[in-house]
């Protein structure tokens, strides 16, 4: 024979909420740090004539501030002009030789460059077509930064939350 009870819970769900906002917060910040880190390493391997191409690689976080840079002698926007839902982080290049830079791709427009994301490490925003001068070669800067760094993200975030 079988006897049954009801049994009321009572969750608080602020406290899942509060949670919810540390973690939210915590993996925010790894993201920040993963995304500085890369920045850092792609302006270390970036080919530096004028250095505007140096100068212009920075990452865009979601709510973020515009970003502008100066490179000889003048002020620039730097905005990637890609929106970005929260923890989402993009590095990249608005300067108009920065794909040709990284692919060895003929130049794009002005303010069309290219940026890496974690949906897609490194796309262009509009279609290249193959150089077709000889002794125009890539120069990766945006790749392999990205490829040194990709396992640091999931290591920062583990760090983070192990410490909650």
């Amino acid at each position: 024979m079988a006897v049954f009870k009801n049994i009321t819970v009572d969750i608080n769900l602020k406290g899942f909420a509060k949670a919810e906002a540390q973690i939210r917060k915590q993996v925010a910040a790894a993201l920040n740090e993963t995304g500085y880190k890369i920045t850092a390493d792609a302006k270390r391997l970036a080919p530096v004539d004028t250095g505007r191409l140096r100068s212009s690689i920075h990452p865009e976080f979601a709510g973020a501030k515009q970003f502008s840079y100066t490179a000889a002698g003048a002020t620039w926007d730097g905005s990637l002009g890609v929106p970005l839902r929260e923890l989402e982080a993009v590095v990249g290049s608005n300067v108009e030789y920065a794909a040709a830079q990284e692919f060895g791709l003929t130049g794009s427009r002005r303010g069309k460059g290219i940026i890496a994301s974690k949906r897609n490490p490194a796309h262009l925003r509009r279609k290249e077509r193959p150089v077709s001068k000889p002794g125009r070669k890539q120069a990766p800067y945006l790749r392999p930064a990205y490829h040194k760094n990709r396992n640091y993200l999931k290591a920062r975030i583990a760090s983070r939350l192990k410490a909650l």
